[in-house]
């Protein structure tokens, strides 16, 4: 099969335009919005997750349409250019959106051929000779049960629910189909100071720094990620944004793991902070790069923080009690993602979990917050768009 940027995306729109059982090509969407529901989909990365939303007395017909998409998709060539069409205005729509302009020309500097630099919306250009056939291929190459996950939120009561589960989505076909794993470091490690510079449409002065990780979902139970982002982030006395302000170099900071148009994978992450420069701090960014360098060393060389994971415990608990968990279609698109990286008696409550320190996780990613696996990138209004990834360029 050849490689089409985009075309995992492109199949997502092709896929609700029809099925051997229900072949109106809008009858998925109009059976939804005749039932106060809607449909939607995302295509990230490594994976495409498909939800919807319906009056509970509509669940049964919805799931058993949803179904037919991955049983006996049609995948009309008469609707082909203008889906085509749809892909490319998702394109162009994007093309005015900062985080997402910065998100793509970071991908360019990902290793060649991981899914962390894969062009993944598409265009009019990279879809022009794909036809039905290679989508069949596509379909039967990825789409198997073995590689799915399934939600079902509603007020049926389960017994129900799990009727209607194996009824429906039992005939999808289990074609055994391995698990597709990565490499941890998408951003090979270079002994340089990897910067680039952006313009954006809007007035935006920022600096992000990078940092490739391996596989963390794992460790959901320590959450050593969580605890260094907020030791980072922290905005008190004594942390490193209170130095950047009095030293008039940022307004505000945030730091985490994954990012803007960035999902989580099961085999490798990234962990980014980003920086609002002032003027000043604008002129000095590497100033600044090296003081948020030199915090991170400062974690490694203390102690691992377990007063704070038991701060941090105590607010997840409470969290677990009041904290809103989404619903709808967005929470069940949530939890069929987790399904994916988490144990299934976890998906529900992973985030509030906190069930054991573990120092040795806490260093060994913060082993990775170094210059060496570092990318740079400046966004403000009137710099040359540039990328220095060379050994002249020194921190």
């Amino acid at each position: 099969m050849r490689d089409f940027s985009g075309s995992h995306h492109y199949l997502e729109h092709m896929l609700i335009l029809g099925t051997d059982k229900y072949p109106g090509v809008d009858d998925y969407g109009t059976y939804l919005s005749e039932n106060g529901g809607y449909n939607n989909a995302y295509t990230d990365a490594d994976h495409t997750n498909y939800y919807f939303e319906v009056n509970h007395d509509a669940f049964a017909g919805a799931i058993d349409r949803l179904s037919q998409l991955f049983i006996a998709p049609l995948f009309t060539q008469d609707y082909a250019e203008r889906e085509v069409n749809a892909v490319n205005s998702e394109l162009q729509k994007n093309l005015e959106q900062d985080n997402w302009r910065a998100w793509r020309v970071q991908n360019t500097l990902a290793r060649p051929g991981h899914p962390a630099g894969r062009f993944t919306i598409g265009s009019s250009e990279s879809l022009a000779d794909i036809d039905r056939q290679e989508l069949l291929d596509f379909h039967d190459r990825y789409y198997s049960a073995n590689q799915m996950q399934l939600c079902l939120l509603g007020t049926a009561p389960l017994d129900s629910m799990e009727t209607w589960t194996r009824r429906y989505f039992g005939p999808i076909e289990n074609k055994n189909r391995p698990t597709l794993h990565f490499p941890a470091d998408y951003l090979p490690p270079k002994q340089t100071f990897r910067l680039t510079q952006i313009e954006p449409i809007k007035q935006l002065r920022t600096l992000e720094l990078e940092f490739s990780l391996p596989a963390f979902l794992d460790h959901y139970g320590s959450k050593p990620l969580s605890l260094i982002g907020s030791l980072i982030g922290h905005e008190g006395k004594g942390s490193l944004l209170s130095l950047l302000k009095e030293e008039d170099l940022a307004t505000a900071l945030g730091a985490g793991r994954g990012g803007p148009m960035f999902g989580l994978s099961p085999d490798y992450g990234k962990f980014s902070i980003t920086v609002d420069l002032t003027p000043k701090g604008l002129e000095e960014y590497r100033r600044v790069a090296r003081l948020c360098l030199s915090y991170i060393g400062m974690l490694r060389q203390s102690p691992y923080p377990a007063y704070h994971f038991q701060e941090e415990k105590a607010v997840a608990a409470l969290n677990e009690i009041y904290a809103d968990r989404g619903e709808g279609g967005g929470y069940a698109r949530t939890l069929a993602w987790r399904l994916s990286a988490y144990p299934m008696e976890v998906v529900e409550r992973v985030q509030f979990i906190y069930a054991r320190e573990d120092s040795g996780a806490y260093r060994e990613f913060l082993s990775h917050l170094r210059p060496d696996n570092m990318m740079a990138t400046l966004v403000a209004k009137g710099l040359e768009a540039h990328t220095c990834k060379n050994e002249s360029c020194i921190l």
